[in-house]
């Protein structure tokens, strides 16, 4: 018997990082040989940002890094209020790739009611979550990572509940039941993006079915993090990632009949093709759709 693929899909970017990657090279187009500066990675993939350092992109950490007067492009996970402050106090000529859903949630968070606190599920050293968070203000936000930090918020009369757009539908759920235990009045707002939860969705659908599951991209890309640990509770322990097809190893794969792999929403199209024609060499047969979806 062949030995066989599953692939989660849809695959490839996002929209929201398809508009970004594309604004940068318009950018780059039209000032060539010119630096742009980048605050903090574009989109999380080591990949796409070394491309981009190729054509010219400096990426920096903080606005003061970049000099005064120069052309620099916000990534799209968003940022506070504070950056675009500072921005236009050094005279930058700011282009903003946030995801227009990053920037639907940081306008519903900001348009709740002030007298009640939010509860925000997020990664608090995440770009989207300090960008949000930073346009809250001085409003009472509880930010949790985890639900023992869920569970560890006072019992309130009322709260609204946001979440980051890259986390796992189930782990809200699970944040959401212990909220209702702890807050009278729960206005629930959290969701993540649409292309997300697709990929989890078919991550979840197939992973039980596979000996090993690839995710291809990077490792600090909270996307594919949440399609690691989706394998993983899914039935299928053995789940790695892959930055590109170079770190598929044929000795991990010499007892494996069964693999799966998903890709993350910042992982180019020509790394995919590259790891499936990777595997394809190893011997393994793409499973078609209906093979392992209802």
């Amino acid at each position: 018997m062949a030995k066989r693929l599953f692939l989660a899909t849809p695959t490839g970017f996002c929209g929201g990082v398809r508009h970004a990657v594309a604004m940068f090279h318009a950018l780059s187009q039209e000032h060539p040989g010119g630096r742009i500066y980048v605050l903090h990675e574009l989109v999380h993939n080591r990949l796409v940002t070394e491309e981009m350092r190729r054509a010219g992109a400096v990426f920096v950490e903080d606005v003061e890094e970049i000099p005064e007067g120069s052309l620099a492009l916000l990534g799209a996970h968003g940022c506070g209020e504070s950056v675009e402050r500072r921005c236009r106090e050094r005279q930058l000529r700011v282009y903003d790739a946030t995801c227009p859903l990053v920037t639907q949630l940081q306008k519903q968070a900001v348009a709740s009611d002030t007298k009640v606190p939010i509860v925000f599920l997020g990664d608090k050293a995440h770009p989207e979550v300090r960008g949000i968070t930073d346009r809250l203000g001085g409003r009472e936000v509880y930010l949790v990572g985890t639900e023992e930090e869920a569970r560890a918020i006072p019992v309130l009369p009322s709260a609204v509940f946001f979440s980051q757009t890259t986390r796992c539908i189930t782990e809200i759920q699970r944040i959401r039941d212990i909220l209702k235990e702890r807050v009278e009045n729960l206005e629930d707002h959290a969701h993540v993006c649409d292309a997300v939860q697709m990929r989890q969705n078919a991550m979840a659908s197939l992973a039980g079915r596979c000996q090993a599951v690839y995710v291809i991209g990077s490792p600090h890309s909270s996307n594919a993090r949440r399609l690691a640990e989706i394998a993983r509770e899914h039935g299928c322990p053995d789940t790695r990632f892959a930055e590109n097809a170079d770190a598929i190893c044929p000795e991990e794969l010499s007892t494996v009949e069964v693999v799966g792999v998903g890709t993350a929403t910042s992982t180019p199209d020509e790394v995919i093709e590259a790891v499936l024609a990777k595997f394809a060499e190893l011997g393994f047969q793409r499973a078609e759709k209906g093979e392992y979806f209802p």
